[in-house]
């Protein structure tokens, strides 16, 4: 799934819309009723990919070298610093999201994509004041502030 195509996206149901975030941001799920912590969001579904090298804007890390691309509307759940919801192994090739507070209708759906530092600085724009700058996992977090630290004076030389 480009990112060209997502802003063409519209999706709707009883539990899900995904709306433009407005300001040039993209697009997020927003629930349209209410859930409660620790039940069971949405379950994402789409294509499993075994090529170790493979990656797109979209997919998840499922371990082994195989990814899930995912469909609408799981693919589109942007990243938080402070997420509402987290994501949950279901099965084998099989993800989850589960709520981890008392969720709102009209609330945007988030999840902290714990990305590792070996990934390298993704700016980080969710807003929250826990936000750590960066989407990275909170432990690896200062292995990739080293990482910048030393790519700037590499840079400066």
């Amino acid at each position: 799934m480009g990112r060209e195509f997502v802003d063409l996206i519209d999706f709707k149901s009883k539990e899900f819309e995904v709306c433009d975030l407005g300001q040039g941001a993209g697009r997020g799920v927003f629930s349209r009723k209410q859930f409660k912590p620790g039940q069971l969001v949405m379950e994402i579904r789409g294509q499993v990919i075994d090529e170790a090298d493979y990656s797109s804007f979209y997919c998840m890390d499922l371990g082994k070298g195989r990814v899930l691309e995912p469909e609408v509307p799981g693919g589109l759940v942007n990243h938080s610093c402070d997420p509402n919801c987290q994501l949950v192994q279901l099965g084998k090739f099989h993800l989850g999201l589960e709520a981890l507070v008392n969720i709102e209708p009209g609330r945007e759906l988030t999840y902290n994509y714990g990305w590792p530092a070996d990934v390298g600085p993704q700016k980080c724009y969710c807003k929250s004041l826990k936000c750590r700058k960066y989407i990275v996992d909170p432990k690896e977090l200062p292995r990739l502030l080293k990482q910048i630290k030393k790519a700037k004076k590499k840079k400066s030389k």
